[in-house]
């Protein structure tokens, strides 16, 4: 029997034998739906990984950190960790694979894990800021600021002026209640990056608390959804293993034309993050954004692109769709006016700045600037910039050369629709006209109201009986136009329908063509609720 002492010896001889590293194999790939370039990038990634008899532990750890690297860039997040996890596992000393297992975390919400795998990362390189500023702001997000407070303090410390660093200190004295302390920080993070528009919030917090309500009121009305920048090589590297900016660009198009826009998304933002000075980019991926209804994120990618370009006209004009779209019409005005100032010949700059003078009730102005524009159209495009022109001219009054308009426009396009219903609704309402004058109206518009029984062909039509005197027919046919205007959500902001409704009830024609609350003309409900 051996001894005790004999024993201990083996024992120790056993425990300090290497702990062979669990490797493990790395999933494959959806490959049905995966572009041929990124398969090519991933094959080649796993064909590099040498074999355990072919290297070291440290060579095939940087083989698999470089596979994590290729399929955490193109959105494979599960295989991407497991090749970081064997990649630690065989050189559990490189920061590397445990701040990108954290990162893999923060991405998916799991905020513990990813504290834990920061740890690691920062006890094995103190001296990473960006390690620090992802420590401190998942310790921000878990609502522990004072833990996080020691993080950004450090992160200052190797990073004097890095942005998310400040940003970051600046949340946790706001927690603290030191708004004045807070707000300067965050003021002096807006000096640095303007695009970090998400810290007007906070910044309108610490002012509300300081009672400065004006300033307060400022911030919340350029409140945005963009972060401050972070400098982060790893994550650059990564980025770098995509298949190109054109890549994310071609691929982002074909999911927002499939109607994917979560995705169109997503792959955007990359090709923008991988090109950030690319207008093309932008441009795109703004687009797309707005689509979504993201209209502050829409407009920082059009502003971008006036920095990097600001004589392009369409740039202008994009972002005047955008702050349209958001109610702010005298900033949709002036984007509008410095598109045209660079291209005179921009149609669909000038046609915007034309509806914003209609619907602010400008008449003078909206058919100068519609007339201008027949002359510069396809003669496809004539008949709606003269509908406009004409139509400017009846809400300003002046029948008798609106009906001369569409007249003269009804010779050119005889077929045109809106047209024929311009000219049925003018018949009904400008004057005295002839019987065969009201009968030649309810032809159009019976021919138009067949050809689309829409909520405003409908509305002619009742218009033309109630002319006649058939109030009825014309009340069955607004009560017809007033529930398909219901059905698309628009009756609300509808009061020419409810308006000639109750004149048709009370035995009384309609007194205008086109009534206050017609599209395009001003609305007396969108004032009252502006």
């Amino acid at each position: 029997m051996r001894s005790p002492a004999i024993l201990l010896m083996l024992l120790a001889v056993v425990l300090l034998q290497p702990l062979k590293a669990e490797v493990r194999d790395v999933d494959p790939v959806d490959r049905s739906d995966t572009p041929e370039t990124v398969l090519e990038a991933i094959d080649a990634a796993r064909a590099a990984i040498p074999a355990p008899a072919e290297a070291a532990p440290e060579v095939r750890s940087d083989a698999y950190g470089r596979l994590g690297d290729v399929l955490f860039a193109h959105g494979f997040s599960a295989q991407a960790e497991q090749a970081y996890r064997n990649a630690r596992e065989l050189n559990p000393s490189v920061a590397d694979w445990h701040y990108l297992l954290g990162m893999l975390a923060i991405d998916r919400g799991e905020l513990n894990q990813a504290v834990a795998h920061l740890d690691q990362a920062i006890e094995r390189n103190p001296f990473d800021p960006v390690a620090f500023i992802r420590r401190g702001q998942t310790r921000l997000d878990q609502g522990r600021p004072e833990a996080a407070a020691p993080d950004f303090e450090r992160a200052l410390a190797l990073a004097p002026d890095a942005p998310a660093a400040l940003a970051g200190q600046g949340r946790v004295l706001l927690s603290r209640g030191d708004h004045a302390a807070a707000a300067e920080l965050f003021e002096r993070v807006l000096e640095i990056s303007p695009e970090a528009t998400r810290l007007h919030q906070p910044l309108a917090m610490a002012y509300r608390a300081l009672g400065d309500v004006e300033r307060a009121r400022e911030q919340i009305e350029r409140i945005g959804s963009g972060s401050e920048p972070i400098a982060d090589p790893l994550l650059e590297r990564v980025q770098r293993q995509s298949r190109s900016p054109q890549f994310y660009l071609e691929v982002g198009l074909q999911r927002a034309e499939a109607g994917d826009l979560d995705e169109a998304r997503r792959l955007l933002a990359v090709a923008v993050q991988l090109a950030p000075d690319d207008p093309v980019m932008l441009e795109n991926y703004g687009q797309v954004v707005a689509r979504q209804g993201d209209l502050e994120e829409a407009a920082a990618a059009f502003e971008r692109w006036i920095g990097l370009e600001v004589d392009a006209a369409r740039a202008h004009f994009l972002l005047g769709q955008v702050r349209e779209l958001q109610g702010a019409l005298k900033a949709a005005e002036q984007a509008y006016q410095s598109a045209l100032a660079l291209a005179g010949d921009h149609v669909e700059a000038a046609e915007a700045l034309a509806f914003l003078e209609l619907e602010a009730g400008e008449f003078a102005q909206a058919e100068r600037r519609f007339s201008r524009l027949l002359g510069d159209v396809e003669q496809a495009e004539s008949a709606r910039f003269g509908f406009w022109a004409a139509l400017a001219m009846l809400a300003a009054g002046d029948c008798g050369r609106g009906e001369n308009a569409l007249e003269e426009l009804s010779d050119r396009f005889p077929s045109d629709g809106d047209v024929l219903a311009a000219l049925a609704r003018v018949r009904a309402t400008c004057g005295a006209v002839s019987a065969e004058g009201l009968e030649e109206a309810l032809r159009w518009a019976e021919a138009v109201y067949q050809t689309a029984p829409t909520t405003d062909n409908s509305a002619t039509l009742a218009m033309v009986f109630a002319a006649l005197g058939q109030f009825d027919d014309a009340v069955d046919l607004q009560a017809q136009a007033m529930f398909e205007a219901l059905k698309s959500g628009q009756l609300e902001a509808r009061p020419d329908l409810r308006a000639d409704m109750e004149r048709y009830q009370a035995g009384r024609p309609a007194g205008v063509p086109f009534a206050p609350g017609y599209p395009g003309l001003p609305n007396p409900v969108e004032a009252e609720n502006g």
